[in-house]
Formats: C-alpha cells, sequence, structure tokens
C-alpha cells in the first residue's frame, strides 16, 4: 500500500463528488469482508462503515451528534485504517460539503499517528487548495482531531 492518507469529498446530498488517488487505494485495500455499499465513479464500492461516518459528521455539523466520526477498519492485509470525517456550514447554517479521511495508522510519536492528532482542515487545504476554510469547520464544531 503506498498512499498514508487519502481525501474523499462528498456534496450537500450526500453524493460523492472526488477521490483523490491515495483514498482509492485505501479504499480498494479495505478487507473484502467489511460490507459495502454501490461502486463509485471511481471504480470501487465505499464500505458502509464509511458512508455511516459521513452521515455522522452531518449530524455533527447539525447539532444532532456529540463528537466528531471516526471509526478504524483494517485493509486485507491487516494494516488498520482509520477514517474521520468533518461536515463544513454553509453561509446559512446548513451542513454543506462533508470530506472524509481515510488515513492509515502509525504508531509512535512523531510518526505522524493518527492519534497523535491531524486536523481536518490542514488535509482538506492540502488536498483540495482554496475550497476549504477552517473557520466554517469551528463554526460548525468540528475541531482537529
Amino acid at each position: 500500500m503506498t498512499a498514508p492518507i487519502g481525501v474523499l469529498r462528498f456534496g450537500a446530498d450526500g453524493r460523492l463528488l472526488s477521490a483523490c488517488a491515495g483514498a482509492v487505494a485505501l479504499c480498494q485495500a479495505i478487507d473484502p469482508r467489511e460490507p459495502r455499499g454501490a461502486a463509485t465513479p471511481y471504480g470501487f464500492a465505499l464500505p458502509v462503515a464509511a458512508t455511516m461516518v459521513v452521515a455522522r459528521a452531518r449530524a455533527h455539523a447539525a447539532g444532532r451528534a456529540a463528537a466528531p466520526p471516526s471509526i478504524r477498519l483494517r485493509t486485507s492485509a491487516g494494516t488498520e485504517l482509520r477514517l474521520y470525517a468533518s461536515c463544513a456550514r454553509t453561509d446559512d447554517g446548513r451542513p454543506g460539503a462533508t470530506t472524509l479521511v481515510v488515513q492509515r495508522h502509525v504508531d509512535g510519536p512523531g510518526t505522524g499517528a493518527v492519534d497523535g492528532g491531524v486536523p481536518v482542515a490542514g488535509i482538506v487545504e492540502q488536498h483540495y487548495p482554496g475550497t476549504h476554510h477552517p473557520a466554517t469547520h469551528r463554526r460548525a464544531g468540528c475541531l482537529p482531531f
């Protein structure tokens, strides 16, 4: 597995808008026994657990869920992945686009471990320059993980 991180963007309607190459590679590597939804235009079927993380991010942004969403899954090779999401709000306060981050888990201090905290805003800005404003996530109650 080459990509340590991948980013998928979902529209306000929940439709997958884009996925970087790293996200495609990581999602394809998730254990095939993991229940999956319909195939995406990117050639893989998104795990049902990932869809639930996206839905929970939207609920969190709307004030209906207390904690930012995340889940851990394994690849078929046994590598642990963490999926976490953040939903921005539109100018009128409704939940807008949602970003799902898929990241390999690496143990140890200074290794970029998921548990060490990676701000979603920074990841989004890296993969989608100019499309994310951190204040939008703060207003939605989505703090860096």
